[in-house]
Formats: C-alpha cells, structure tokens, sequence
C-alpha cells in the first residue's frame, strides 16, 4: 500500500490577466489588421495556451504527490500524460511568441508586413544566431534548446515506455530520444526537472511578455489611426 509524498509546492508561469471588454491582455495593444491573422486574438491564444501548460503542471504534480515509491504503468502514464501535454503547450507557445516576433520586428523596421514568415518557430530560431542572442530571445536560448529537444522525443513515447521514472524528490520529464528515428544513432536519455522547466520557461515568457509591451508602447499612434 502506498501513502502520498510530502506535498510540495507546484511551479507555475506568471501569466497576465485580460478581460472580454479589453479585447486583449492587458497594457499590450496589438494590431488587428495583419494578414497573417488578428494578432490580439494571437496573444490571448499564448496567454490561454499558457494557462493551460499551467493546469497541466499541476496536475502532473497533485498525481505524483498521490503516491509513494513506484507507480503502477497506468498510474504513470497518465502522470507522464500530463507532462507531456505541458510541454508540448510550452512548445506551441513558444512557437506562437517566436512567429509574432518576427512579424512585428518586420513591420516596425521596415513599415510594412512580410511577405512570409521567416522565422516561424523555435525550431527555424535556433538556426538564425544574430537573432536567438538578441531580445527577447537572449539568455533564454538553453531553456528553447531544451524544450525542443523533449518536445521532439515525446513524439515517439513509446520508445519510453520502460522507463517508468516519476522522480524521487519532485516530477522529472524523462524521455528517450533517437536522432532520425533510427536505433543506429544510438538514443540520448532526457531527465529534466519539471519545476526547472516551467521556472525557466517563465523567464522566457515574460521577457517576450516584456518586448510586446514595448512594442505595444511605441505604436500605440496605430490604435487611434
């Protein structure tokens, strides 16, 4: 018979707080008109996207505190379950900041949408240097690295599925990876804590939270045009 953990607390992002009348997060305005989709709807979609991971994480953990010593494979992966699914919203959040970025840097710098959306990504990020080591992105690049490469394991979960580790102390994301799909690159085992995680995401997140805002600030003239 197993008896809960001791209780601990659960990590969570800082996320702000917008209303139906303001149409938006509040204090960040963002235009309505580009082509690629209203960009106020855009950041409510990554705020909700973001409180979701959020409701995932503590899900994850009020599962793992329920129990002591090892879990059953149906109790872990439904544990396993809820990590991934904040994991794979971090990502698709980071994914959404990353687009938006690269269409508002455009429009500020040269005054007009782009024609396609370079930088569409996290993954597309990490291959452009110049701008992963400038804001919003700088000293937040080991957090993105990070995220992609469990978000990209847990795409084959059940290469993991012997690996029933729920960790000792607090969750751990553990996940094997295999470059390519093949056996032959040999697998690199992920074993990362979730509260590392989600403290170092929110970092990353509010920086950008911090970026839009100043965006927002310097083309408050559009709102009234």
């Amino acid at each position: 018979m197993t008896s809960p953990r001791q209780t601990c607390s659960v990590p969570q992002i800082s996320n702000r707080r917008f209303s139906e009348d303001d149409d938006g997060a509040l204090g960040i305005w963002l235009p309505a008109d580009c082509p690629f989709g209203n960009l106020r709807f855009g950041l409510t979609n990554i705020m909700l996207g973001v409180d979701e991971a959020n409701r995932k994480t503590a899900s994850a953990f009020e599962r793992w505190q329920s129990l002591s010593g090892s879990m059953s494979l149906r109790a872990y992966s439904r544990h396993h379950l809820d990590l991934e699914s904040a994991v794979f919203r971090l990502r698709r959040v980071a994914d959404e900041i990353v687009s938006m970025h690269a269409v508002l840097s455009h429009l500020e710098q040269l005054g007009r949408y782009p024609d396609r959306i370079g930088i569409n990504g996290v993954g597309t990020l990490l291959k452009h240097a110049s701008t992963l080591n400038s804001s919003p992105y700088r000293g937040h690049q080991e957090t993105l690295r990070t995220l992609t490469s469990i978000d990209n394991a847990h795409k084959h979960a059940f290469i993991g599925a012997k690996l029933p580790l729920a960790g000792g102390h607090e969750p751990v994301v553990a996940v094997l990876a295999l470059r390519r799909n093949g056996l032959s690159f040999g697998p690199k085992f992920f074993n990362i804590s979730m509260r590392s995680l989600v403290e170092d995401f929110d970092g990353f997140y509010n920086d950008c939270l911090a970026w839009l805002a100043g965006w927002s600030q310097r083309h408050l003239h559009r709102a009234a045009a």
